[in-house]
C-alpha cells in the first residue's frame, strides 16, 4: 500500500474522496478481488464443483466488481462523484450477494470462508466511502 500512498501523492489531484478513504477502498477492494478470484479457482478444483457452480460464478462476478472498483476510486482521470457513487454502491451490494452465497459454505470449503470475510471487509470499506462521498457531496452543495 506504501507505492499507491506514493503514486496518489504524487498525483496531487481532487477528489471526492480523502487520501485515507481512496487506499483503503482500493487496497480492500483489491484484495476481495484476488481472494474471490482464488476462491473460485479453488472450488473449480473441487470433486463436487457441480455443486459450486453459482458460487464460483457469484465469487468471478464480485472479483471482476472489485477490481473496477478498485481502479475508479484510484483513477488518475478524476471521476465524478456520481460515478464513485455508483461503484461503491455497486461493489458494496456485489460483495454482500458473494458474503451472502459464501458464508454457508464455509465449513466445508474454508476458502469460501475467506472470501466472505474479504467480502464484508470491502463492503464496509465501500460504505464508509459511500458516507464520505455524502458528505463532500452536502458541503459542496451548502457553499
Amino acid at each position: 500500500m506504501h507505492f499507491l500512498k506514493t503514486m496518489l501523492e504524487e498525483l496531487g489531484r481532487e477528489h471526492a474522496l480523502d487520501e485515507r478513504t481512496i487506499l483503503e477502498c482500493a487496497s480492500t477492494a483489491a484484495e476481495c478481488a484476488l481472494i474471490c478470484t482464488l476462491t473460485a479457482d479453488t472450488c473449480i478444483g473441487e470433486r463436487l464443483r457441480e455443486t459450486l457452480r453459482a458460487p464460483i460464478r457469484q465469487a468471478l462476478a464480485c472479483a471482476d466488481m472489485c477490481w473496477a472498483t478498485a481502479k475508479l476510486v484510484t483513477s488518475p482521470g478524476d471521476p465524478s462523484s456520481e460515478q464513485l457513487r455508483i461503484a461503491l454502491e455497486a461493489c458494496e451490494r456485489e460483495c454482500d450477494v458473494c458474503a451472502e452465497t459464501c458464508t454457508p459454505l464455509a465449513i466445508e470449503h474454508p476458502h469460501c470462508g475467506a472470501c466472505a470475510d474479504a467480502c464484508r471487509r470491502c463492503e464496509e470499506a465501500c460504505r464508509a466511502g459511500l458516507s464520505q462521498l455524502a458528505f463532500h457531496l452536502r458541503e459542496a452543495s451548502a457553499a
